[in-house]
């Protein structure tokens, strides 16, 4: 099978003072593995394996709403809450219906039931989804606390969205 490499010419003529002329573009085929050149890596982007179910819950609608897309754009399927309650009665109800997530992608401070809440209800849950914690208000006591819990990561905001994705295409 041939391979479609297109390139430029040198410069023609010229003493590198005065704009050079170039040399139109030439195609030639190639089988990949003659290529003498090596083939520079494609820009790392963390893509996911599978598509995981991901429960994203986060009180503030724009940052939820930016973190759901970035992940639908990686293939995973996004539900999202906006609250601890809500966050917790859609686990119940997925798990009722024999439709468990994958990963809980949880804000740490929400109104009501907040992301470590929900991370110590699930720690004495058998066959619990792994969860992702997110917070502003990030110290070492609480990352301790939350390893402890069996968070899988927890990140301060704000943070690079790569770092979610790797996170989540390593589970």
């Amino acid at each position: 099978m041939a391979t479609v490499v297109a390139f430029r010419a040198a410069p023609l003529g010229g003493t590198g003072r005065e704009p050079a002329r170039v040399a139109p573009a030439r195609r030639l085929q190639t089988p990949l593995a003659m290529m003498t050149s090596p083939v520079l890596p494609a820009p790392r982007r963390a893509v996911a394996r599978k598509a995981l179910r991901v429960l994203l819950a986060e009180d503030d609608s724009a940052l939820r709403s930016m973190i759901g897309d970035a992940l639908r754009a990686d293939g995973h399927q996004v539900t999202e809450a906006s609250n601890g309650h809500e966050l917790l009665a859609l686990l119940t109800r997925e798990r009722l219906q024999a439709r468990a997530f994958d990963v809980v992608v949880s804000d740490l401070a929400m109104p009501g039931v907040g992301g470590m809440a929900v991370l110590g209800r699930l720690y004495h849950e058998p066959l619990a989804p792994p969860v992702v914690l997110m917070t502003a208000f990030g110290d070492p006591e609480v990352h301790s606390w939350a390893r402890s819990l069996d968070a899988v990561a927890m990140f301060d905001k704000p943070f690079d969205l790569d770092d979610l994705k790797t996170v989540l295409l390593n589970l």
